[in-house]
């Protein structure tokens, strides 16, 4: 075919108007696309700074937990401790001065042993 044949000048403004439809078509989806990715990547951060209050607030109540039971936990062991040991004196005061029941000795022992296992 020569350049300037009728069959080539018929088909030039044709494949013009298909070439700038392609053109005016890949621009609209690469701008829709590139909204599409703007969009995604503020729903992320949204996710993110979501994902950051709750792990901020599980964080602070398992250390208010922790605190909490730092404070409680030594109570509830060490109240029977100190009433064991108060029973264990009280006991041993009371086989000092009186020897002679035998009823208050096994007693007294068997606290001891108690308090030794």
């Amino acid at each position: 075919m020569r350049p300037h044949s009728p069959a080539l000048r018929r088909v030039t403004p044709d494949l013009q108007a298909s070439s700038e439809e392609t053109l005016h078509l890949t621009s609209d989806m690469e701008q829709h696309n590139w909204a599409r990715v703007q969009m995604d990547h503020q729903e992320a951060r949204q996710l993110i700074r979501r994902a950051e209050w709750a792990l901020s607030i599980v964080s602070a109540v398992t250390l208010l937990f922790s605190v909490l039971v730092s404070l409680i936990l030594p109570r509830q062991v060490t109240e029977p401790l100190v009433n064991l040991k108060e029973a264990m004196d009280h006991a041993a005061k009371g086989i000092m001065r009186s020897t002679s029941n035998s009823t208050e000795v096994a007693k007294s022992w068997s606290l001891q042993k108690a308090s030794k296992t």
